[in-house]
């Protein structure tokens, strides 16, 4: 499996199994069974150890300190795929990218590590109000330090259900003044793709097999219209969590379905198609005048168009097979 294919399905699927390490807490959750992994105590002790070395030493300390931890996971989240011979020099060269934000803003990744198991609880429990059946029994949580490489996602690796969250990302997107950093979104938009992963009983097979670009924007599309409902007063940028996005998709939406069209049909297991997928829904994807990312707003226009018709109880349990028959007239297929 190439590397465009392992960040496509990470956002789409959230499967994996670690180990853990003395120096990571992990904590069941009593309420909905949910372990939480945190990577705080690990790395304030990075922090400590590194932060008045130079980037190249700095990294042999962050693998020794952080990456040990759990070496499969960082090497398919960061090194971007497991078949990748030159996956550390990508991780390597990523970290020493990261690394000065990491230092500038270590004291308040460090808070929101703290933060992170009361902030998790308190959207889990407003998400169990508007979807009172979901179960997160098997789930675990990895609030983790991602290098800048996301926000929060759901990895395919080993067959687990996972949820995890970019804490530094998380912090650090809200000192850029085109991003729109807010938690009261990123947050449900995440636990909502557990939640309707589990209900199609969607896996990597099934997505390679059947999966579409259709199905790629309602995927996307339906869990930034929930965190609508969630959140009635956010802003078209709110939700897409992009400014620029936002103010495009108020003024363009209808274009975009003109562009985004003929391209619904086309199979993920390709590689145009991939490429494709790149271009309109990862962050450095922008082609010509189309924003990155795009593709969200498509899907979150097609989500609207379907709630005027159909319940949203009835659009979260559509089969694969529901989903491209009931959402295609919306796009003029």
């Amino acid at each position: 499996m190439n590397a465009n294919m392992i960040v496509i399905l990470g956002l789409l699927f959230a499967f994996l199994n670690v180990a853990r390490a003395a120096d990571i807490s992990s904590i069941p959750k009593n309420k909905t069974s949910l372990l939480l992994t945190n990577y705080g105590s690990a790395f304030k002790a990075f922090i400590n150890k590194s932060g008045k070395l130079d980037d190249s030493s700095a990294w042999i300390q962050w693998r020794e300190v952080v990456e040990k931890t759990n070496p499969s996971l960082y090497q398919q989240l960061i090194g971007g795929s497991k078949n990748n011979n030159d996956w550390v020099a990508a991780y390597e060269k990523r970290f020493k990218k990261a690394f000065p934000s990491l230092k500038k803003y270590s004291p308040e990744i460090i808070a929101e590590f703290d933060q992170f198991e009361s902030k998790l609880q308190k959207h889990i429990d407003s998400f169990g109000v508007l979807f009172p059946d979901f179960d997160f029994s098997d789930v675990s949580v990895y609030a983790m330090p991602s290098l800048l490489m996301f926000n929060g996602q759901g990895p395919d690796f080993n067959g687990k259900l996972v949820l995890t969250f970019g804490i530094d990302t998380i912090v650090i997107k809200k000192h850029d003044p085109q991003s729109v950093s807010n938690e009261s979104v990123l947050y449900p938009h995440e636990i909502f793709h557990i939640y309707h992963g589990k209900k199609l009983g969607l896996t990597e097979e099934k997505f390679m097999a059947s999966g579409t670009l259709l199905h790629s924007a309602w995927l996307e599309g339906l869990a930034t219209h929930v965190t609508g409902v969630m959140n009635p007063q956010a802003s078209l940028s709110d939700l897409l969590m992009d400014a620029k996005l936002g103010d495009y998709c108020e003024a363009h939406g209808e274009s975009l379905f003109q562009k985004y069209s003929p391209l619904a049909n086309k199979k993920i297991s390709s590689k145009e198609t991939q490429k494709i997928y790149g271009e309109w829904f990862l962050v450095g994807g922008q082609k010509g005048d189309t924003p990155a990312r795009a593709g969200y707003c498509v899907g979150l226009l097609l989500a609207r168009r379907a709630s005027q018709k159909y319940s949203l109880n009835e659009m979260v349990n559509w089969s694969f097979e529901d989903i491209s028959l009931k959402i295609a007239p919306f796009l003029k297929l």
